[in-house]
């Protein structure tokens, strides 16, 4: 009977044990604001979950289930409005640290307290450094104190790591981490190819590949195999800004770039600049541009195409953007003479050197 009792609380003290486990607390002082709430959005066994954390005087806490690390996001008042704040939430305890004051103090806001958040930490601060590195470089051209012939390549391979290689190496280096699944989620996001996507899946351990939390990702992955180098381009047939049908056996035998952009997207009127010096020394040689608007304001749009004096084709459409997945713009893809698909986002320095390893071999 004795032994019974015995086995009966050990049982019940292991099923406690495992539900103290599985919690996450986070609690925190956040400066620079009279708030009396903040809110928290978090995934549980894949469903997505928000919770309004009161504060007093900026401390707060609060206990939510947690059963793998998933990334959750705070929602932080900064200025009569709110502002994202990412973290992972995962088993254990979390603190927060750091003050919404003003921009400078925003930035050094930080979640420590469990290897998850923590590994995130990681790679974050490495980021940061990149980032300082490349303001250095640009500080520096711009007054005249360096070389822009030296400094152009160094900023162009910063670029990279910044955009894509730092975290690449770091799922290749992390393979049994959670913050690798999430690199690679916004790695897709952003269109890197899809060979190379695949292959940064393959090398996250089995374990990790098997989890709920990998589902996003191959969800995501499954859409960006339709724009793998050498699959063909979805057919089509629109009309462009005079109201001519275009379609893409329009430019069978051509090197062109199916350019995704907007009248209001900043970051694709600035590259329009770039696309015009290409498309300028390579269109007489079978170079060409399709540029393809996500405008819902057709004066707008028309305005935009004449004050960036952009010669090649202009249409609006929605479909291709849906069938690809495509959730951000500037985005591209580059074709050769039979309508499949080379590279997808090349731009700035990336498009001109490609362009240049292209058309040195014609």
């Amino acid at each position: 009977m004795k032994n019974k009792i015995y086995f009966l609380l050990m049982f019940l003290l292991f099923i406690m044990n495992s539900q103290l486990q599985a919690q996450m607390r986070l609690s925190g002082k956040l400066g620079g604001t009279n708030a009396d709430s903040i809110s928290l959005t978090y995934k549980l066994n894949g469903k997505t979950n928000e919770k309004r954390i009161p504060v007093k005087n900026g401390v707060f806490t609060i206990t939510v289930p947690s059963d793998t690390p998933a990334m959750a996001n705070l929602k932080l008042p900064f200025q009569g409005q709110s502002f994202d704040y990412p973290f992972f939430a995962e088993r254990g305890n979390l603190l927060l640290r750091g003050s919404v004051e003003n921009l400078d103090s925003i930035m050094k806001i930080s979640i420590t307290g469990a290897p998850t958040q923590n590994a995130f930490n990681s790679y974050i601060r490495a980021r940061m450094s990149l980032i300082k590195q490349a303001d250095s470089l640009d500080a520096l051209m711009a007054s005249g104190r360096a070389d822009s012939t030296v400094v152009k390549p160094q900023l162009f391979k910063i670029g990279q790591m910044i955009s894509s290689g730092l975290a690449e190496q770091y799922i290749k280096n992390n393979p049994k981490n959670y913050v690798s699944l999430h690199l690679l989620n916004l790695l897709i996001g952003s269109r890197i190819d899809y060979n190379r996507a695949n292959a940064l899946f393959q090398a996250i351990d089995q374990s990790l590949r098997a989890s709920s939390a990998a589902s996003s990702v191959k969800k995501a992955l499954s859409v960006l195999q339709l724009s793998a180098t050498g699959k063909p381009l979805k057919a089509f047939s629109i009309p462009d800004i005079a109201g001519r049908t275009v379609t893409l056996t329009d430019y069978k035998g051509k090197i062109v770039l199916v350019d995704f952009w907007a009248s209001w997207c900043v970051p694709c009127r600035q590259e329009n600049p770039n696309l015009l010096e290409n498309y300028n020394k390579y269109h007489s040689k079978g170079f060409d541009i399709l540029g393809i608007s996500c405008d819902t304001d057709e004066a707008k749009w028309k305005k935009a195409v004449n004050e960036d004096r952009l010669p090649w084709k202009q249409v609006r459409d929605w479909e291709i953007l849906k069938y690809y997945g495509l959730q951000s713009i500037p985005s591209n893809f580059l074709l050769d003479g039979n309508g499949d698909i080379m590279a997808i986002n090349l731009r700035g320095e990336e498009l001109t050197q490609k362009l240049d390893q292209i058309f040195s071999k014609k």
